[in-house]
């Protein structure tokens, strides 16, 4: 009888596979953040708020990370107008935050770029395999997403 995976089990392989997948084509994605100047950190900042984070504490929430850090990842994307702010209409005292036009155009560009180096990682994998991975990461994906999530 096979034994259950225990979670950290589970993390080393993932683990393993990302660095796998990112190590043979990673880059792209480099190249990219050397032409924008832009840091990982502040990457995630403008995913977070991409994905809805709109104030600085929402940020920091998002990131996991203090206030003042947060404070100063978007000082510093604000002043390379990579985040676009405005006064927020009902609390003039907080500002609304979003990733600028270029903000927007890198993380599309950084999106093509990973898919493209993980579809040239995994052209080498037999079909068959290929068809049950998927299958197994879309079980997967679902029961990790918040229900009414999309991918």
């Amino acid at each position: 009888m096979p034994t259950l995976s225990t979670e950290a089990q589970i993390a080393q392989r993932l683990i393993l596979l990302m660095n796998t997948l990112h190590s043979r084509y990673a880059g792209d994605c480099l190249d990219l953040m050397v032409e924008y100047n832009i840091t990982l950190p502040q990457i995630m900042a403008l995913h977070a708020m991409r994905a809805g984070a709109g104030n600085v504490t929402q940020l920091s929430q998002a990131l996991g990370i203090t206030l003042s850090n947060a404070s100063q990842l978007l000082h510093k994307l604000f002043e390379r107008e990579m985040v676009s702010r405005y006064e927020n209409p009902q609390d003039r005292r907080q500002k609304i935050i979003f990733p600028a036009r270029e903000a927007d155009e890198l993380l599309d560009r950084l999106a093509q770029a990973r898919s493209e180096q993980i579809a040239r990682a995994i052209e080498g994998i037999d079909p068959a395999l290929r068809e049950e991975f998927v299958a197994v990461l879309d079980r997967v994906i679902a029961q990790l997403q918040p229900a009414g999530a999309s991918r």
